[in-house]
């Protein structure tokens, strides 16, 4: 396996909140030919570039990240720094490296499972029937990155790595 040990690696990209809630089905509902499913459990982790940089520091890599998350201090949004700071993910300062943005809630992807079968999946952003968000603040985003790529000349000495991660949304 590579040694990813000395290697530092800033990651760029939108960071979302997965959750996966699963559990046991074992009649459909009475309303619509759908599982009931009795008392799911949940479980929180970071998505889009939030999993990629989840991914390079589990490979022993020393991970940065970059990105928008949403609204400042909710309750999503704390689920996200809580899982950074659980996966080793460093954002150094968070109104500099960690965006937030007041008028977008952060992305969630929720994904349901009965039985072990992933039945549907919930996605929460800002649609207006044409454009997502990152239409809307495409701008404002390539502020913020001229912006970080700015502060990471600062930082050339530490970062041996830029990972943009966009998952095809441009």
């Amino acid at each position: 396996m590579l040694d990813f040990s000395n290697i530092r690696v800033l990651v760029c990209g939108d960071i979302c909140l997965d959750i996966m809630e699963e559990g046991i089905s074992t009649r459909l509902s009475p309303e619509a030919p759908v599982p009931v499913i009795l008392n799911p459990t949940k479980k929180y982790s970071l998505g889009m570039a939030g999993n990629v940089a989840v991914n390079l520091s589990n490979l022993g890599a020393e991970t940065y990240i970059s990105g928008y998350i949403g609204v400042k201090d909710s309750q999503d949004s704390n689920k996200i720094y809580k899982l950074l700071d659980e996966n080793n993910i460093k954002y150094i300062k968070r109104d500099i490296h960690v965006k937030t943005n007041e008028e977008v809630g952060t992305i969630i992807k929720k994904r349901i499972f009965a039985n072990n079968n992933q039945i549907a999946r919930l996605d929460y952003e800002k649609f207006d029937g044409e454009n997502f968000y990152w239409l809307e603040g495409l701008k404002k985003y390539l502020k913020f990155m001229i912006q970080t790529f700015l502060i990471l000349l600062l930082y050339l000495i530490i970062i041996k790595v830029l990972l943009i991660n966009n998952h095809g949304n441009l």
